[in-house]
């Protein structure tokens, strides 16, 4: 079995530009948390095979060439010569502009997005949204959705940590300015276009390949009437996802997994 360990960009040494072609050696330091997963509980050791991520979509496959301890803890020291695009990156940004939900469902909702292709989380408040942070408790609720999005592309065989947006509102400017030039989809209860023939009618065979695409879902209780009308003015297509009514929490990485097996992801 091979290990998968994720590294930041400047822990790791490559002898050519990303996106060349060919062999490329690479050496890559595991440190901190990694290392010690890697060498105190996995137990790994001098030949063992390793796959290391740094966050840019390409993955290095290597061997543990040593393991070092220190004060600090070990270090793990791999080298390898094959470095290639991660294959099970989506062909398009996939960007989730979710309703805050109560409770633990963001979390959720960022574990299960990023197992299913989400690139971008854009936690928003909207009119129904019942929680509210101030501003401590919101960068500690990213943080830790941060940290749930790099164990689920770990666990996933994912290349890319998805970003956690801080929280916004739905109504803010900027939020639609970020989504600017995206093929936006809104999701509402009261739908009448089912998303199969949105998709059908965007991504039919010979068409362009969208820049982007944003979901947008709503907290419980969904979209108030006046947002999905201001959605559908920004140029969003409205969309129900079927005739059975999804928790927030399940809402979102369906219509992510729908989206994208219509862009034929599924068929390969």
């Amino acid at each position: 079995m091979t290990y998968r360990f994720y590294v930041t960009p400047d822990q790791i040494e490559r002898t050519s530009a990303p996106g060349d072609e060919g062999v490329r050696e690479f050496t890559a330091m595991l440190t901190g948390g990694e290392a010690q997963h890697a060498a105190q509980v996995l137990r790994l050791g001098a030949g063992d095979p390793v796959l290391i991520i740094d966050g840019s979509g390409d993955e290095y496959r290597g061997v543990v060439r040593r393991i070092t301890s220190g004060p600090e803890g070990p270090k793990v020291e791999v080298w390898g010569d094959d470095v290639r695009p991660c294959a099970s990156e989506p062909p398009v940004d996939i960007v989730l502009v979710q309703g805050l939900p109560k409770g633990d469902k963001l979390e959720e909702i960022v574990e299960k997005g990023t197992e299913v292709g989400v690139t971008h989380f854009m936690p928003v408040r909207t009119e129904r949204t019942v929680v509210h942070y101030n501003r401590e408790k919101a960068e500690k609720k990213r943080s830790r959705c941060e940290r749930v999005a790099l164990s689920a592309v770990k666990q996933s065989g994912r290349g890319r940590i998805p970003r956690v947006y801080p929280f916004s509102d739905l109504t803010d400017p900027s939020l639609r300015e970020r989504l600017e030039g995206l093929t936006l989809i809104a999701f509402w209860e009261e739908a009448v276009t089912p998303l199969q023939h949105v998709a059908a009618r965007l991504f039919k065979e010979g068409a362009e390949m969208p820049k982007g695409i944003a979901l947008f879902i709503g907290p419980e209780g969904g979209f108030s009437q006046q947002e999905a009308k201001m959605l559908e003015s920004w140029g969003a297509h409205i969309a129900s996802l079927g005739p059975r009514i999804l928790k927030t929490q399940t809402a979102g990485p369906v219509a992510a997994a729908l989206v994208l097996y219509a862009l034929g992801e599924g068929v390969r």
